[in-house]
C-alpha cells in the first residue's frame, strides 16, 4: 500500500483517513440511494484532501483511494516559490501572493509555506535601512501612545 505524504500545509505526518456514506433520495422507483466517499485529512491542522467516490465496501480499497487522492499533488520541493508581497519591516509581516493572507516573518531571508493555501513563498531579507525605519516607526508609535 502507498504511504501517505506529509500535510502540504503544516508538514505533519499524522494523517488519517475518513469515509462517509452520503444518502439521498434518488426518485420514485428507488426510495433512496447512497454514495460512499473517502478522504485523507491532517490531524494537526485539520486540512482535508479531495473526497473520492468509492463503490467498494472493502476498507483496503477505501484507504487506497483516499491515499491516492491525498498524494496526487506536487511535492513541496517541486513548487516554485513566489515572492512575498507587501514586505513590512514595521509589523514584520508580508502577504501571500496567491491568497493575500498576512504572514508573520522575521528580518532575515526565508522560505515559508502559506498556512491557508500552501503556496511556497520566498521572503527577501530586509535591508538595514528598512529595519531601522521599522524600529523607528514602532518607537514613535509607542511614545505617541503615552
Amino acid at each position: 500500500m502507498e504511504k501517505l505524504k506529509p500535510c502540504p500545509f503544516c508538514g505533519s505526518t499524522d494523517i488519517g483517513i475518513k469515509d462517509h456514506i452520503f444518502e439521498f433520495k434518488a426518485g420514485q422507483d428507488c426510495p433512496c440511494s447512497s454514495i460512499r466517499k473517502a478522504w485523507a485529512y491532517c490531524r494537526r491542522c485539520e486540512c482535508e484532501g479531495r473526497k473520492t467516490t468509492i463503490e467498494s465496501v472493502y476498507d483496503s480499497e477505501i484507504i487506497a483511494a483516499a491515499t491516492e487522492a491525498w498524494n496526487r499533488r506536487k511535492d513541496a520541493e517541486q513548487l516554485e516559490p513566489a515572492e512575498a508581497i507587501e514586505n513590512d519591516s514595521y509589523s514584520l509581516s508580508c502577504r501571500c501572493p496567491k491568497c493575500n493572507v498576512y504572514i508573520q516573518r522575521g528580518y532575515e531571508e526565508q522560505t515559508k509555506y502559506c498556512e491557508k493555501c500552501g503556496q511556497k513563498i520566498h521572503m527577501r531579507a530586509f535591508t538595514n535601512e528598512e529595519i531601522e525605519t521599522g524600529r523607528f516607526e514602532r518607537e514613535m508609535d509607542h511614545y505617541e501612545d503615552l
